[in-house]
């Protein structure tokens, strides 16, 4: 019997009381407790110290019967000498140690048999012709059934609860037996039991931040798992992400559906050594180390002769350079440069700061500055989004550099402004990379993912990276980490270092917090010079001038305050001591924790840290299994071209670039498994770079949350004046500020206002700006419009009833399918479908009222658990085993721009039904915005499907959670330019080559596609078109591609304004405009 402590304890852990009571037993018997535990002390007249406990039984796995044997948890433990702690749980001394498998209660046994799809009836259970009934454990051997290993009674009860068969170990080394003279070390015999053939192990160990106890558990892991391997298993590792330290507490706070995402995303063995060196230092790097350092300064031993450490370094092949942030990297680069002085130079970067910061300090020529003609340039800096500029007909250079190439490839494969060019990008890169003679690779978190990435693209398959390791930590500063939930705590003590007079950094993850902090700053201090850099203001001239020259003499001068959001997070060096404290606030969900100790590096003296991490992860658990992210959107790809009647082998390439593929769902693996529990994986990086954490508990300040949010609303009023004060611009003019490679405060509010008054339809103003919510609510309202659209056809498959997607729907999948990297498709057919098969379209009556009990309401709730995890792959929502039918339909029309109000209560006190429908003012507002879509239509019916709008880059991030297999955005694929549109644009291009400015003209033809680069030449003079070819940079007799929809284009001649081609087979020819369709 339990006493009402011990059963709420166990209740706190996910067990149920039926499994509780039934495995769990409370005494305050000294004599049994004694004879339990063998107690035996060495000093006949001490006493037993325990006077009350719990303890349980353990099972015989053959029997089924109890065993006197098992583990007891005191009420008040003893401490442990060694370790300096409580020892939690007390085992019977001199006996051999055993598993524990706990009894089970019919009620659990089915939910078990449920979820493994095995038979329980009572005739089922004779099994083998017996008249008795098995015993759990015995049905469990008999039926081969998936066993999880976990450590601790608790964990094996409540993973039981939740409907997984668990056996529990009293340590985690306690699953094998050590070597016993000639015998090797072996399996206990509990589990060697169930070691059978074919049957699949899961590991689910606890989690933890400390390096040695994690080096522990992954040793006994791998040590055990290879003995059920050699028996013929299938062993399987589930990563539990943190805070939550065990598989209950972690069920407990995130529910059971997030423990079946984690048993899905579990890793084999393989896997899990193969990334073992990746989670318990950050990340791997494995191939052999040619030259292995330990120094504060890469050349701090050569710097009588720089180019001592350059010679013995291979003049070709790929070179990778592994080395803590400020320890010279770049110094390293320029001095490969300085020693080949007459090679042709390419350096890569990521984001603009970063490059230019770069290329100053290498002295190489910045792309921005030499526009069509920068491939004449011997050393040129460039970043990934303008790689298919670059030319590459009969261009190569000698050395390639890749500085800070982790996050270069990231960048490169997964950010949202590579992805109109992502494919062309790729090709470039893979053909600067293939041709160069020496690649070379530098990064403070170097792995093999980017090293893979990058020899996959060089000529020689077998080839090997020259690895340059140096150990070195550059750490050493006292860093205070605030374990509080409220960053509240920490801004209060930003706030105090200003008013005793210090200077210091704010480095954060967010823009919308970097400006409130900045408000808040501003407020309180007026007499302080308070400076905030972010992505909107980073192109500002005074900005940029403070970024590019920040080490400049005197450039710090008077700067009390310095925040940054990640816009400058990295390449941006500061050496020049002048800030007292480093602050770092992370909200979680943009940066992963390689990034945010980034961050923090900016600043290269040691001063004190002060960190503070959102300890819950934002959007839920994210998939950490790399092979399970790639396999899902290829079969996402593939489910949308079967919708789209595209047929299976006509030549579409659903996976181009393998190795790419593999690179981003790694990247995706990692970044999410970071991600899941950013506070550990912060602080557990900044503990691995040899930092002394001193941890300040958990502390909230009311006074600094009323700050922060009056701060919040004043910069959100200062938003909506600055939208409704700007000027109103036409369609031509947003693409040209689009384009402008840095719009000012100004372009954005020009640009936001022209996106929310096409998108709406009316005048803006404060009103409208707050229900826009950021381009937010129209993206909901285009996935509702699409939802309430009829299908194009319904057509038998094998049988079953399928939906195709109606014509604006599929245009645009199919348009994305011609113009992006397959990473790239968002298959919005997929997910319109899978809503029509939910039956959501049936749902949307705002007539109607909704009840729990609604048998349509009920069906739904049954087809959404069922399909649940398809549900959380496609359209990103979890679908909680508790929620209740109206539960799930909130959440299902919440995607869509629809709510439901609760209408009134039915029935008598005590036994009340609530009563929903929709909310009418919502279902107005939506109904107005889809009537303006649909007449927009009408009277333009060429702008149908956009691939590409000013909403994209003005509107913020959409939170993908909101649709994870994609949104049928306010973008439409433009087929023509509307009357206006084209003498907009005529006037603009004619302006722009009028006053030759070059990189005017060349960011402004970049923005038009091929139909309307062919209208704009129809309307321009021969004058006109002539200027804008020199302005180009094409000249007669120029190699000429022609890209097509149609087919292959192939050059017959070229004269001074015309080139006539012809397609492949066929023998028609035409003559066209030079300019028809190039860049």
């Amino acid at each position: 019997m339990l006493i009402p402590q011990h059963q709420q304890e166990l209740q706190a852990s996910a067990i149920s009381s039926s499994l509780a009571n039934l495995n769990f037993h409370s005494t305050d018997d000294n004599w049994f407790i004694r004879q339990w535990i063998n107690w035996k002390s060495e000093h006949r007249w001490k006493q037993c110290p325990f006077t009350s406990g719990w303890y349980c039984h353990t099972l015989d796995p053959q029997t089924g019967e109890p065993r006197n044997w098992g583990p007891f948890k005191p009420d008040d433990p003893l401490i442990d000498a060694n370790k300096g702690k409580a020892r939690k749980y007390e085992h019977p001394a001199g006996c051999e140690t055993l598993s524990i498998l706990l009894d089970v209660d019919r009620a659990t046994w089915e939910t078990i048999a449920s979820r493994h799809r095995v038979p329980l009836s009572p005739l089922m259970l004779r099994l083998r012709d017996r008249h008795t009934q098995p015993h759990f454990w015995e049905w469990v051997w008999t039926y081969n059934l998936p066993i999880i290993i976990c450590e601790g009674a608790k964990k094996a009860a409540a993973l039981l609860s939740a409907g997984y068969v668990a056996i529990a170990l009293p340590g985690v080394w306690n699953g094998r037996k050590k070597r016993q003279g000639n015998r090797p070390e072996h399996l206990i015999p509990d589990l060697q039991h169930f070691a059978t053939a074919d049957r699949t192990f899961f590991f689910c160990f606890d989690h933890d931040t400390h390096p040695k106890t994690r080096q522990h558990v992954s040793q006994a892991l791998l040590r055990t798992g290879k003995l059920l391997e050699q028996a013929s298993c299938t062993v399987k590792v589930i990563r539990l992400p943190g805070p939550e330290k065990g598989v209950d507490d972690f069920i407990v706070a995130r529910g059971i559906e997030s423990f079946d995402q984690l048993y899905l995303d579990a890793v084999s063995l393989q896997s899990y050594e193969r990334h073992r060196q990746h989670w318990l230092m950050g990340h791997a790097l494995t191939y052999e180390i040619a030259i292995d350092l330990d120094q504060p300064y890469l050349l701090q031993s050569t710097q009588s002769s720089p180019s001592q450490l350059i010679r013995p370094l291979p003049d070709s092949g790929v070179i990778a350079l592994l080395s803590d942030m400020g320890t010279g990297k770049t110094e390293f680069l320029k001095q490969i440069k300085q020693s080949h002085p007459n090679a042709r130079i390419l350096n890569l970067g990521h984001r603009i700061a970063l490059l230019r910061n770069l290329a100053a300090r290498l002295g190489t020529a910045i792309y921005s500055d030499y526009g069509w003609n920068m491939w004449h340039e011997r050393c040129l800096s460039l970043t990934a989004d303008s790689l298919h500029k670059l030319n590459t007909e009969g261009n190569t250079y000698d050395y390639l550099f890749l500085d800070e190439c982790e996050q270069f490839i990231s960048h490169l494969l997964c950010s949202s402004t590579c992805k109109e060019h992502r494919h062309a990008i790729l090709q470039s890169l893979k053909h600067f990379i293939y041709s160069a003679k020496c690649v070379v690779l530098s990064d403070a978190h170097l792995s093999d993912v980017s090293l893979k990435f990058i020899l996959a693209m060089r000529p020689d398959p077998t080839e090997l990276p020259f690895v340059i390791r140096n150990r070195y930590q550059n750490g050493n500063r006292r860093a205070f980490w605030y374990e509080g939930n409220d960053r509240s705590g920490i801004v209060r003590q930003i706030k105090a270092s200003l008013f005793l007079g210090d200077r210091v950094i704010v480095a954060c993850d967010g823009l919308e917090f970097s400006k409130d902090l900045y408000e808040a700053l501003q407020t309180l201090f007026l007499e302080k010079r308070i400076v905030c850099i972010n992505s909107e203001n980073s192109n500002e001239p005074g900005m940029r001038s403070l970024i590019e020259n920040i080490n400049a003499p005197g450039k710090l001068d008077g700067l009390d305050c310095l925040i940054y959001s990640p816009s400058v997070n990295t390449g941006v060096s500061i050496d020049t001591p002048h800030f007292d404290k480093v602050f770092g606030v992370f909200v979680g969900g943009s940066l992963a924790g390689t990034d945010c100790i980034q961050a923090l590096n900016r600043y290269r003296p040691k001063v004190e840290w002060h960190v503070w991490v959102n300890p819950n992860p934002i959007g839920g658990y994210r998939p950490t299994n790399a092979e399970r992210i790639q396999r899902n959107r290829i079969q996402e790809n593939d489910l949308c071209g079967f919708l789209l009647k595209i047929i299976a082998g006509s030549g579409e390439k659903t996976i181009a670039d393998e190795f790419a593929w593999n690179a981003w769902a790694a990247i995706q693996a990692r970044r999410n498994e970071s991600l899941n529990n950013l506070r550990g994986d912060v602080r557990y990086l900044i503990e691995s770079q040899g930092h002394h954490l001193i941890l300040l508990g958990e502390e909230k300040d009311w006074e600094t949350q009323e700050e922060l949010k009056a701060a919040r609303d004043i910069n959100q009023q200062s938003r909506s004046r600055g939208i409704c004060g700007a000027e109103k611009i036409s369609a031509s003019e947003a693409r040209r500020l689009e384009s402008k490679e840095r719009p000012t405060q100004e372009d954005w509010y020009k640009l936001e206002r022209y996106r929310i008054e096409t998108s709406w339809g009316k005048e803006v103003d404060t009103e409208l700006i707050e229900l826009d919510k950021r381009g937010r609510t129209i993206r909901q309202f285009t996935l509702l419009e699409a939802l309430l659209e009829e299908p194009s056809e319904v057509n038998p498959v094998n049988g079953k009833r399928i939906h195709f997607p109606p014509a604006f729907v599929a245009a645009k999948d199919l348009a994305e399918r011609e113009k992006f990297h397959p990473l790239d498709w968002r298959n919005d057919s997929v997910t319109w479908a899978l809503r029509r098969e939910l039956g959501l379209h049936l749902l949307i009556n705002p007539e109607r009222e909704f009840r729990n009990d609604d048998l349509d309401l009920v069906a739904l709730e049954k087809n959404a658990q069922r399909n649940a995890l398809i549900i959380k792959d496609f359209l990103g929502l979890t679908i909680r085993r508790n929620a209740t039918p109206i539960q799930i339909l909130q959440q299902l029309f919440e995607q869509i721009g629809l709510r439901l109000v609760c209408d009134r209560r039915d029935g008598a006190r005590g036994e009340q039904v609530r009563i929903y429908c929709l909310d009418l003012e919502q279902w107005a507002i939506a109904q107005e915005v889809l009537e303006y879509r649909c007449s927009k239509r009408e009277t333009h019916p060429q702008s149908g499907v956009e691939t590409k709008s000013v909403s994209v880059v003005t509107g913020g991030d959409f939170d993908r959670n909101i649709n994870k297999g994609g949104a049928v955005t306010t973008e439409v694929i433009r087929l023509g330019l509307t009357p206006e549109e084209l003498a907009d644009g005529v006037e603009i291009l004619s302006q722009a080559v009028a006053a030759q400015e070059q990189a005017l003209v060349q960011s402004l033809w970049k923005i038009w596609n091929s139909s309307e680069r062919s209208a704009l030449l129809n309307a321009l003079t021969s004058e006109v078109r002539r200027s804008l070819s020199e302005c180009l940079g094409i000249l007669p007799g120029a190699i000429v591609r022609w890209l097509c929809q149609a087919g292959d284009w192939v050059v017959d001649f070229v004269e001074a304004d015309s080139v006539r081609i012809f397609q492949s087979g066929c023998s028609g020819k035409m003559e066209i405009a030079l300019l028809a369709d190039l860049c």
